[in-house]
């Protein structure tokens, strides 16, 4: 009777943020959806006596594979849940699972005010993030400040079972500011990476691998770090205004992915496979080693000899003769903007190609206006040159290459 009376005073006011849970029935073994008010669940369980008493009735909450262990700490009226070990699953994670061997965090609250910390991994290398809320009817904002921790912690929290966190030495720290509104889910980051930096995973033997073999100053070279790195000279492996934009705007906002050319080399070499944080992270370790041993003009030339230009097609060479019949020394500025415009979707470009003989002539126009930018070096008036030649390349691109429509 009284948890019943409990779950009833849960029942959401008109205007008060909502969820369903899935609650453990005393004495069994069933579980019953109940639509409950957060911001009253908030309070019931940071009151005593009532948060000691919910707590005692509900020891273990389901949450997936999980079971979530509550507690309650009357010295500093705090509530604290615990997860280990922990097995995360969501979509932005990838379709694997990731398995932490400890995830938890507590809060404590002051009238509407929230406070607490949110702690990944064991000791001594456990991350820690502490946050403060304001809590009302509507909802939860929440703030954080992290102050800066170590790379190496991070990676061993996160990702204890890659085999490249054992082999690496990761130097560098890290920080986020983190700002939070529930239930709307607008989120704000400011990530800040310093001295990172990455040995011992052996990227020195890519110096034996053969290259593109093109001048820096080749327009295939400018075109595809404008389409898919424009700070490439700036970052030493990772874009944090990139990687900004995607946790801001989400996976595909932005025109580019938050990858730099390093990375996708990384990917290209190493890792593969289905994107997944943990693959991202793998990437991350191998593009901070290969910026340390082979250097921008080599990572260059190393992405343009293995990147995919869709439907089995691999490097610039073998592009530039399959889709204009001409080795890539020999490409107009045109034409390897084209080829650089299909990198980001190159199976689905090719595939536009061999249908119909054209590309996305928007985005090949966006990537040659990326290109008048200083470091790249095509004038104003070069540059309506060749949008002019791209267009035309658009309604004559069935006369020229190998995969012409059939």
């Amino acid at each position: 009777m009284a948890l019943t009376v409990v779950w009833a005073s849960l029942r959401p006011a008109a205007g008060e943020w909502a969820e369903t849970f899935s609650v453990p029935v005393p004495g069994t073994a069933r579980q019953v959806p109940l639509r409950l008010g957060v911001p009253s669940l908030i309070r019931l369980a940071t009151q005593p006596p009532l948060a000691r008493w919910l707590v005692a009735q509900v020891q273990a909450v389901p949450m997936g594979p999980n079971r979530l262990q509550l507690s309650w700490h009357d010295a500093d009226r705090r509530l604290s849940v615990t997860c280990a070990p922990c097995t995360l699953v969501h979509p932005g994670l990838g379709s694997q699972p990731i398995t932490v061997t400890r995830l938890g965090g507590d809060l404590r609250r002051h009238g509407e005010a929230l406070q607490g910390q949110v702690w990944l991994g064991d000791e001594p290398r456990q991350i820690r993030v502490a946050w403060q809320g304001d809590l009302s009817q509507a909802g939860l904002r929440i703030r954080s400040q992290t102050q800066h921790q170590s790379m190496a912690d991070l990676y061993a929290a996160l990702a204890p079972s890659l085999p490249e966190v054992a082999r690496a030495t990761v130097e560098g720290e890290w920080g986020l500011q983190l700002s939070l509104d529930l239930p709307r889910g607008r989120t704000e980051w400011l990530p800040d990476i310093r001295g990172f930096s990455v040995t011992g995973l052996g990227t020195e033997a890519l110096l034996d691998l053969p290259g593109a073999g093109l001048p820096l100053q080749h327009p295939l070279v400018r075109a595809v770090i404008a389409a898919e790195d424009q700070r490439f000279e700036q970052h030493t492996g990772l874009d944090l205004s990139e990687l900004q934009q995607v946790l801001q705007q989400g996976d595909g906002a932005a025109s580019r992915g938050a990858s730099t050319l390093t990375q996708q080399l990384a990917k290209l070499v190493y890792t593969d496979g289905e994107r997944s944080v943990l693959r991202k992270a793998r990437e991350l370790l191998y593009a901070a080693d290969m910026e340390r041993s082979l250097g921008k003009a080599r990572i260059l030339q190393l992405y343009l000899a293995h990147a995919p230009w869709g439907e089995g097609v691999v490097g610039a060479g073998a592009a530039a003769q399959h889709y204009f019949g001409r080795p890539a020394a020999r490409l107009s500025t045109a034409q390897a903007v084209w080829l650089a415009s299909m990198l980001n979707q190159p199976d689905t470009h090719a595939r536009r190609w061999r249908q119909r003989g054209q590309v996305d002539l928007r985005r090949a126009t966006w990537v040659a206006q990326q290109m008048r930018l200083p470091m790249q070096g095509l004038s104003p008036r070069r540059l309506k040159a060749v949008v002019a030649e791209l267009q035309q390349l658009q309604s004559q691109a069935w006369l020229t290459g190998s995969s012409r429509p059939e």
